[in-house]
């Protein structure tokens, strides 16, 4: 079946805050559906997995059922998009709730000490792009009108130590002198761990990118 185009589907899982996101959504006039049933908005071409909420309120059977539903959307060439939180649940393993995750993306979901010796990274931050990066046409779909110098919002205590790999792209930005992954690209999955819709209108730009891919 042939998936809708017009409109993005937003999955709302529980304890999620996704006002800001339906916010911005709106003040770029994209059309959306919110269900916390994943499998009713699977009719949509797009779905974004929300940034905000506790990965403890996920149980092994909810991400299990859960990757089932995701798996197949991807098999139906469906674009997923996971922000924050949204973009750590399709890891392999997240250490905030010591549980397995949906593994679409090879890596751990781990904390920000373990790295960077910090609890909490919030705040504007710039990403770092390669050439190669720039000439991948997601990308360039995706920060198209975007001045890459822009600085987008962060708000986490977690972060995505990922394993190298050739079938994903990965764009970083700078945490007190290391990399820190930021825009993951596999395939028909992006995640951002930035929030864009908290990032004023570099962020709405990004979204209006999004829908258009």
């Amino acid at each position: 079946m042939e998936k809708i185009k017009n409109k993005i589907g937003i999955y709302k899982y529980k304890s999620s805050n996704i006002n800001s996101l339906l916010n911005a959504l709106e003040m770029i006039s994209i059309q959306y559906e919110v269900s916390e049933n994943f499998s009713e908005i699977a009719k949509y071409k797009k779905i974004i997995l929300p940034g905000v909420g506790n990965m403890k309120n996920f149980s092994p059977f909810l991400i299990s059922e859960l990757s089932k539903k995701i798996n197949t959307f991807l098999e139906e060439e469906g674009i997923i998009y996971g922000i924050c939180l949204g973009l750590q649940l399709l890891l392999d393993k997240n250490e905030e709730a010591n549980i397995n995750t949906t593994g679409f993306i090879k890596g751990d979901c781990i904390s920000l000490k373990n790295k960077f010796d910090i609890k909490l990274n919030v705040g504007f931050q710039s990403l770092k792009f390669s050439e190669d990066h720039l000439k991948d046409k997601t990308i360039c779909n995706l920060f198209k009108g975007i001045d890459l110098n822009s600085k987008f919002y962060f708000l986490h205590k977690y972060f995505c130590n990922v394993n190298e790999n050739k079938n994903y792209k990965v764009i970083n930005t700078t945490l007190k002198n290391k990399h820190l992954p930021s825009l993951f690209i596999k395939k028909n999955i992006l995640g951002t761990q930035f929030h864009p819709e908290l990032s004023n209108n570099v962020g709405l730009k990004f979204l209006s990118n999004f829908s258009k891919l």
